[in-house]
């Protein structure tokens, strides 16, 4: 019985997350930021304000699709219909958080770096980790379970890069609206709670899959 509550856990934490980001979501959604801006145009004006000319505004499909691509000639910041040209304080908080990472970007920042070098390795490493996983346990002499162990441990290694990847796109969101004026200080308030919600989703996902490895190494120690 002891073993299910990992399980129980790394199920509820990332459902709690995903909650309270879409409550914050959809109450801001509703708040009207004062100057009647959207989120493309708040966008926009970030990224002239620091001469970033080679990334373009886009308007993504699907509900909190929001994101930043730098693929290699080709650098966007992608907003959901939500956020593209809604006027809300929601959207403005969204718009420059993404445009954040435009500007980590144009700066080297580190952690955004590692963590673009740890894609292919994570990508490989959800393809496999599960079949080592179970074939550790059907033959534990062969040592299949620690080998999908080690690599499910790089999953965790690269959410928690992530993490002062996407606090520090906040926090640069924060200096630039402040810095353009672009919402009132009763507006920031909003702007800083849908920022704290969209960063638990994070936290929430790497105590998940830390939970996770905890749970498989749980289960392999006791097969032996």
């Amino acid at each position: 019985m002891l073993y299910l509550i990992p399980l129980f856990l790394i199920l509820l934490i990332p459902i709690i997350a995903d909650i309270w980001v879409k409550y914050n979501y959809r109450k801001y959604l509703k708040v009207d930021n004062a100057q009647g801006i959207t989120g493309s145009e708040v966008a926009q004006m970030i990224l002239k304000k620091n001469g970033i000319e080679n990334v373009r505004v886009n308007q993504a499909s699907g509900f909190l699709s929001d994101n930043y691509s730098h693929g290699s000639g080709n650098k966007t910041v992608n907003l959901s219909e939500g956020v593209y040209s809604a006027k809300s304080v929601a959207s403005v908080a969204i718009a420059a958080h993404e445009c954040g990472h435009a500007l980590q970007d144009r700066d080297g920042y580190g952690f955004m770096r590692m963590r673009s070098s740890l894609v292919p390795v994570v990508m490989f490493a959800n393809k496999l980790s599960y079949v080592l996983v179970i074939l550790g346990a059907i033959f534990p002499v062969f040592g299949f379970g620690w080998l999908g162990v080690l690599i499910i441990s790089a999953t965790l290694l690269f959410e928690l890069v992530t993490l002062p990847v996407e606090f520090n796109a906040s926090k640069r969101a924060l200096q630039e609206l402040e810095a353009l004026e672009i919402v009132s200080d009763a507006e920031m308030s909003g702007v800083r709670s849908m920022l704290r919600s969209a960063a638990l989703t994070y936290v929430a996902a790497v105590a998940a899959s830390a939970i996770q490895l905890l749970r498989l190494l749980m289960v392999l120690k006791r097969r032996r």
